[in-house]
């Protein structure tokens, strides 16, 4: 069994009770039947160049004995998950206007005077109300990226 599958049942109860069999087969087709987000394919796929049946590929396509519960939870999943690939655009859209609304570039020049923020310095003694916010003006003498 992969390394990873054995981190995920070591607190398990079923493992715990001597049952582990069943729980480290449905870890492990798991595993390998879930998609990397780099490569695109199952580790089935690259170790054996195939993915492995799955139970739902041994059930009949026209099997009328579906729970009529389950079919409704199917198909409201499947609505939630459209929905949301159409909302993350715009979302991702929205967020990107928001922020371009309310943040500039700074355009500094070489020559120009500016005060430098000393909040991210740790290195300074004393007690931190007593602490200048700002240093400076100080001259830029290059600009780097």
């Amino acid at each position: 069994m992969k390394p990873l599958a054995d981190e995920v049942l070591k607190d398990s109860p079923l493992v715990m009770s001597g049952n582990s069999l069943p729980v480290s087969m449905a870890v492990t087709l798991a595993y390998n039947t879930s998609q990397h987000s780099t490569t695109q394919k199952t580790p089935a796929v690259v170790g054996k160049g195939w993915n492995p049946l799955l139970p739902v590929d041994y059930l009949k396509k026209t099997l009328l004995t579906i729970n009529p519960t389950a079919k409704d939870f199917h198909e409201m999943w499947k609505r939630a998950c459209d929905t949301a690939a159409i909302c993350m655009p715009e979302a991702k859209e929205y967020d990107k206007q928001s922020w371009d609304k309310s943040h500039m570039e700074p355009n500094f020049k070489e020559g120009d005077k500016v005060l430098v923020s000393t909040l991210k310095f740790n290195n300074l003694k004393g007690p931190n109300k007593m602490r200048d916010p700002f240093v400076g003006p100080i001259t830029i003498i290059k600009l780097i990226g």
